[in-house]
């Protein structure tokens, strides 16, 4: 995370000076590339487990960060794509297990992250303005999983425990998802300016490795992402 914000003051000073002219004017160029990254609020849709639905369906807090390129079909109706990288998952409640007479003996609390390289397919409405430009997109999200894990925190008779069980083979390999997105971009200067948008993505397909069809996992994430774009 310290290297992404590094990495993103550094692009700002050097586009900042390259681009010195006091005129806030966009550029004619079809294409604008971007870098960005922020915060990701993700839970896991689940039904059929014994335990409890929604067993994941407290939101993980995390990041995401990627760069993508957008075209220009018309003055107001583009096309984004590119790549990110996005930490998701859930966690459950805590678990607090009893005897028949109610008294405590132990707790559980289980944290499930699920770790993707994304490709998103995006068509965007921009709506100009003078000095800014608020927008609206929605497309397809295909992520690839690299890591799934479970990390178990668990209290039994005053003892603490901690398991970290990589659960890769029992998720599927790829998440498709569905995305829904408001944004603004304000120009800094000609052909830079600032990012800002927020996503919601709806996971279409069940993430479960199982012949058992009862079982349901599907992803659901709030993106909050901040970034620099740049005409081309």
């Amino acid at each position: 995370m310290r290297l992404f914000i590094l990495a993103f003051i550094l692009w700002f000073l050097l586009f900042g000076s390259v681009y010195s002219q006091d005129s806030y004017s966009n550029t004619d160029s079809p294409f604008t590339v971007m870098v960005n990254g922020g915060l990701t609020l993700s839970n896991l849709s689940s039904n059929g487990f014994n335990v409890q639905d929604q067993l994941f369906g407290n939101l993980r807090q995390s990041f995401q960060s990627g760069a993508a390129l957008e075209f220009n079909l018309t003055p107001n109706l583009r096309v984004r794509s590119g790549v990110q990288y996005a930490s998701l998952g859930g966690k459950s409640d805590e678990q607090i297990q009893t005897d028949t007479e109610g008294r405590e003996l132990g707790r559980i609390r289980v944290v499930e992250q699920q770790n993707y390289v994304e490709i998103p397919l995006q068509f965007k409405y921009a709506i100009p303005q003078r000095n800014y430009q608020p927008y609206l997109m929605t497309g397809l999200t295909v992520g690839f999983l690299t890591t799934a894990r479970w990390d178990w925190d668990s209290t039994a008779d005053g003892v603490s425990s901690v398991i970290d069980d990589d659960i890769s083979d029992n998720r599927k390999s790829t998440a498709l998802g569905l995305d829904f997105s408001a944004g603004v971009q304000i120009p800094l200067r000609a052909a830079l300016g600032l990012d800002i948008g927020g996503t919601y993505n709806l996971g279409l397909n069940n993430l479960i490795e199982s012949d058992n069809e009862d079982l349901s996992l599907k992803l659901r994430s709030w993106r909050f992402a901040m970034g620099l774009y740049m005409a081309i």
